[in-house]
């Protein structure tokens, strides 16, 4: 027996889909539980929602996959691998996973995640400088984050500073905060099937020579990347970026590493500057070990720095880190878009540090999509939207209207067919000798009346021209043919009556007409 909740599910299945852009979701229910109340975020293979939770009472971070007809198989098969890898992970330096699964009206895969009100690093580094002590307190935390998942032996391979949080909390500490596991390879298990032989992953300007080069990765190919943030995070640019992301990756595999002490004028940290060169020596064998070993040698540059532990004023991140910022050099290098195969960050900003607005569009049933938008009362706020559903319904006529859609449309056309074949005839006198019958002529226009010249001799059996013939005849007949021409005159053409015959076979095809529509 079909529940009434199993019904309502297939009419939407069988709706057709109207595409809403990632800000036309606000409102929605993901899974029953978890209403959409902004966004966050947009990446490659999903886009991020701040959310709420009414039954536990706190606010969470939702992250949809964006459907794709591209590898559509590889990248659920991706953001399923995303949730197994970070939901066995347990560090508070990276992103806690509470739940997944699929939204069941939408057709979309979700995950819950724990929400971080802070801003990417990426929008913190866009257009200023780090001083030491910030830039040394966000890599070992980043490290620290890295010791969980290669302790399990898997690589994040997308080390960046779009996928690191950053956020001030209430005890005026600093917190990082790793995320978007999406392309990470685990070296035990099935983890490696997903990349294919040939096929580079990652984000150019981060991506470590061994990676470019299609070699086996490591806990040091993260390492590397760890060491461009921090090189770009005092210089404002990356140790590499060519004109095009080819150009860049082999820059990584052929180019000197330029050092901070020659790049940065006066620099006045050098054994700063020997950890960067270390975390990107492209020979991975000569980079520190281990997350653990860079977060070592960044304790003992502290200590000969004389560098304390750092206190934020709690409140807006940006705000609260605005002393620890210098602004950055001209010529700041580009930010390029991955290469094919690979994934965008999960929280792109734009200059201003604003999130991205040109979302992409998410196909959603029209039936929900109407139904949500009434609730909400934003029918006259969402145009798109409207136009989608506009086009659906024009496409999706209702089943119980079509029959008599169809009905009046016949009527009409038999109708219009009838009143053809029974419209009025003007059928005029014929004056000429010898023809008592009317003849047929064209209609004349209703403005012109028919008038016939007369002639000089009367018509046969014409009551108003017959008179006795005799030798006084003739003034007689004169006479009368022209009181005949004066009535001619004022006289216009009467329609003929339609023939019986006629008639009989119109009615009879229009009873057959409306015996046809009424057949079921």
């Amino acid at each position: 027996m079909t529940t009434q909740t199993e019904a309502t599910h297939t009419d939407d299945a069988e709706e057709p889909r109207v595409l809403l852009a990632a800000e036309e979701l606000l409102g929605f229910s993901i899974a029953g539980r978890y209403r959409l109340e902004a966004l966050v975020g947009e990446g490659g293979m999903g886009v991020v929602y701040r959310s709420h939770q009414p039954g536990l009472q706190r606010d969470i971070a939702i992250k949809l996959l964006k459907p794709s007809d591209v590898q559509g198989a590889k990248r659920l098969e991706r953001f399923q691998r995303e949730i197994a890898i970070i939901a066995g992970l347990s560090h508070p330096n990276i992103v806690r996973v509470f739940d997944s699964g699929v939204d069941d009206r939408l057709g979309l895969h979700f995950i819950a995640m724990e929400l971080v009100d802070g801003v990417s690093l990426d929008t913190l580094i866009k257009h200023h400088t780090v001083k030491p002590e910030l830039a040394l307190e966000i890599v070992y935390q980043m490290c620290a984050a890295l010791t969980e998942p290669h302790a399990h032996n898997i690589i994040h391979r997308d080390i960046k500073p779009e996928n690191a949080l950053v956020a001030v909390m209430s005890d005026n500490t600093l917190q990082v905060k790793i995320l978007d596991f999406g392309i990470a390879q685990s070296h035990s298990g099935d983890g490696g099937r997903l990349t294919t032989t040939g096929v580079v992953m990652g984000t150019p300007r981060y991506m470590a020579p061994e990676t470019v080069q299609g070699k086996t990765l490591t806990a040091r190919t993260d390492l590397y990347a760890v060491g461009v943030i921090l090189y770009e995070m005092f210089t404002g640019r990356t140790p590499f970026a060519g004109t095009t992301p080819v150009a860049t990756m082999i820059d990584h595999v052929t180019k000197p590493v330029p050092r901070l002490d020659e790049t940065i004028h006066n620099f006045e940290y050098p054994k700063i500057s020997e950890l960067v060169r270390s975390l990107l020596e492209k020979d991975e064998s000569l980079r520190p070990k281990s997350a653990a070993e860079v977060r070592e040698s960044i304790d003992a540059i502290r200590d000969a720095y004389g560098f304390g532990r750092l206190r934020f004023t709690p409140g807006d991140t940006l705000t609260a880190l605005s002393d620890w910022l210098e602004d950055a050099p001209q010529g700041a290098s580009e930010s390029y878009d991955e290469i094919a195969g690979s994934f965008d960050s999960t929280l792109p900003m734009d200059a201003e540090g604003e999130v991205r607005t040109d979302s992409s569009m998410i196909p959603v049933p029209a039936v929900v999509a109407r139904r949500h938008f009434k609730e909400m009362g934003w029918s006259n706020q969402m145009p798109d939207a409207s136009a989608e559903l506009a086009q659906a319904e024009e496409n999706t006529p209702s089943p119980s209207s079509t029959p008599w859609f169809a009905i009046g449309a016949v009527v009409l056309v038999l109708v219009a067919a009838a009143a053809w074949w029974l419209r009025p005839t003007s059928e005029p006198v014929d004056l000429a000798p010898g023809h008592t019958d009317a003849v047929k002529t064209p209609d004349p226009l209703p403005s012109e009346p028919v008038v016939v010249a007369p002639t000089v001799e009367p018509a046969v059996n014409d009551p108003v021209a017959s008179v006795d013939a005799g030798e006084d005849a003739a003034p007689a007949v004169n006479a009368a043919v022209e009181k005949k021409v004066e009535v001619e005159r004022k006289v216009v053409a009467k329609p003929a009556e339609p023939k019986v015959e006629d008639t009989v076979k119109q009615e009879d095809e229009v009873k057959k007409g409306l015996e046809w529509i009424n057949t079921p």
